[in-house]
């Protein structure tokens, strides 16, 4: 691996890796939007708690609204796109930091990886059986984030060195 990158260029690793880290934000969050998008599976749960839902708002001298369950499926689902459109956003904004060579993007992106390819390959062991395209989605995501970590070690970005800082004697 040290070999590839050798040849490559710092400003190229750099692209390479926020487009791996753009490709696993975005295939989490795709993931994630459709597991919780899936409206038959959140009215199969509404419909536990409906009879305890019902029984709370009759003690409070109300009932429960006709097409309730679709209401809160459709609150849920916008607040899960605000939170990841908000996910992606920041990342971006930490992606344009690391292009500029800014320490503290290098050390939250290389942190990421770390934790992204543990997220990933738990995402991998369970989805492979049950979803393959999911589980082969999360293994090349998987793989990108073991390539992120190893080139910012090799490709790491140096804390600025404080001159005119005197030492004391």
């Amino acid at each position: 691996m040290r070999n590839f990158f050798k040849q490559l260029e710092p400003k190229t690793f750099q692209i390479l890796c926020i487009t791996l880290c753009l490709t696993g934000d975005l295939s989490f969050a795709g993931y994630i939007y459709q597991t919780f998008s899936d409206k038959k599976s959140f009215l199969a749960n509404f419909e536990i708690m409906r009879e305890p839902l019902q029984q709370a708002f009759r003690q409070q001298g109300m009932i429960l609204p006709k097409n309730f369950e679709h209401e809160i499926f459709h609150l849920m689902i916008q607040s899960l796109l605000m939170l990841m459109c908000m996910f992606i956003i920041f990342h971006s904004i930490i992606y344009a930091f690391y292009y500029f060579q800014k320490r503290f993007a290098f050390l939250y992106i290389r942190l990421m990886a770390f934790v992204g390819t543990l997220g990933a390959l738990s995402f991998v062991t369970s989805l492979i059986l049950d979803n393959f395209l999911w589980g082969t989605i999360f293994g090349i995501v998987t793989l990108g984030y073991i390539f992120i970590i190893f080139g910012t070690y090799y490709f790491p970005i140096s804390p600025k060195s404080k001159t005119g800082q005197q030492s004391s004697d």
